[in-house]
């Protein structure tokens, strides 16, 4: 899966969360959190720590679905580039 990265940078921003804060609250290394701002591929465990972590309506917008090939299979037929950074929001 790849994410991203400028909007995952942005949801960290806009928490006030450093990358490595981010690696440590979700359990992950900070290499998978790397690539994630990277948008390079990341297993499949750092995905579903990211998707449980910021919630899978925030993941939904930021997984890079494009990159892998899939048509987003959550947005809507008149919205398919859900990305606002508006109303990212995860749970903490």
């Amino acid at each position: 899966m790849r994410i991203k990265g400028k909007l995952l940078q942005r949801l960290l921003e806009k928490h006030d969360m450093t990358a490595a804060a981010f690696a440590r609250d979700m359990g992950v290394r900070m290499s998978e959190i790397e690539k994630m701002l990277n948008g390079e591929v990341v297993d499949v465990y750092a995905m579903r720590k990211l998707i449980f972590y910021i919630g899978p309506r925030e993941a939904e917008r930021i997984i890079d679905w494009e990159a892998i090939g899939i048509k987003n299979p959550l947005a809507d037929e008149t919205n398919d580039e859900r990305t606002s950074e508006d109303d990212m929001e995860w749970r903490l």
